[in-house]
């Protein structure tokens, strides 16, 4: 196999993992006073001044560039990818350590794409849904910042965020021009980060009901005003309203009774209030895990305290 087919191999493997079909290419000099450049593009003033959109790339698209791509590497670029998506967030797991990563997957955490940027780093990539709802990408923002506090770079902003495309070497001091390699390209969602992502769009939903009226809201969701810690207990939260949720529909279906969500939610509610579960978990785990809750419920939150508070 040539070099070229090595690194188109390389790409293929790396992109594919993605689930995507939409990728923005970045060419990153390393010299001073020269700064990034979004390949294939003019810049961005210039596309608004001439009405033109911003050029993404396919994944036959990537590799047809390899040649080009490789002269702007050898003249000292870097070379980022950046997944485009509607349907997925790409987590970036930036500057982790081998040991930083086992911690990542210790924690249950399962990344679709691991590759090695330089002797000593590694970059992670979790995806997990997206949804169309206002404040997602806010949401997705701070959670990604919070993922990488506690696993990778402390200091990375941005959730759409580019990382090294595979096959090319790193043109950062120190690096030793060390080529990017993929590690592992599962290429499957994370469940974890896919649950705690439910959760925080939960709070927020709960969060922004406080300063709203009726009063058992502003009591319920005050719970909830307290940043979610992703311990345990936010997960098995709304594992338990999950599990409890199927046994209730079950054993109704079974006695040929009409579903009726509402009034399953509710009983859901005060098993959880039984088992131990706080005010604030049932109200996030009743928003995330509730099915079909924005189409029977406009307003999620009012409905959720409202249940939680009922079930007292």
């Amino acid at each position: 196999m040539t070099p070229r087919e090595m690194k188109s191999a390389a790409i293929e493997q790396q992109l594919s993992a993605l689930r995507c079909d939409r990728f923005r290419i970045t060419l990153m000099p390393r010299v001073a006073g020269l700064g990034a450049r979004n390949f294939g593009n003019l810049s961005s003033a210039k596309r608004a001044e001439k009405g033109i959109q911003e050029k993404f790339w396919s994944i036959s698209g990537v590799i047809s560039q390899i040649d080009k791509l490789q002269i702007e590497n050898m003249k000292g670029c870097d070379v980022y990818i950046t997944p485009i998506s509607d349907d997925l967030h790409h987590l970036l797991i930036d500057d982790a350590t081998p040991e930083s990563l086992t911690a990542l997957v210790a924690a249950g955490y399962k990344p679709a794409l691991v590759q090695r940027s330089s002797a000593n780093n590694l970059q992670a990539i979790l995806m997990v849904d997206k949804t169309a709802s206002a404040g997602e990408q806010s949401i997705a923002n701070s959670f990604f910042v919070d993922l990488n506090r506690r696993f990778g770079d402390r200091n990375i902003t941005g959730v759409v965020h580019p990382f090294r495309l595979a096959g090319f070497a790193n043109k950062k001091a120190g690096k030793d021009n060390f080529f990017c390699r993929i590690v592992e390209a599962s290429g499957k969602l994370c469940g974890r980060a896919n649950d705690e992502l439910r959760l925080c769009r939960a709070k927020m939903d709960a969060t922004s009901a406080v300063d709203q009226k009726p009063a058992e809201r502003v009591l319920t969701a005050q719970a909830l005003t307290e940043p979610i810690e992703f311990d345990s207990s936010n997960l098995e939260a709304l594992a338990a309203f999950e599990m409890h949720w199927q046994n209730e529909s079950r054993r109704i279906i079974e006695r040929g009774l009409p579903v009726d969500n509402s009034k399953i939610d509710f009983r859901v509610a005060k098993n959880l209030r039984a088992m131990g579960f706080s005010d604030g978990e049932i109200v996030a785990a009743i928003i995330a895990g509730s099915p079909e809750l924005i189409a029977r419920h406009r307003d999620t939150a009012y409905y959720a305290c409202g249940v939680v508070s009922r079930s007292r």
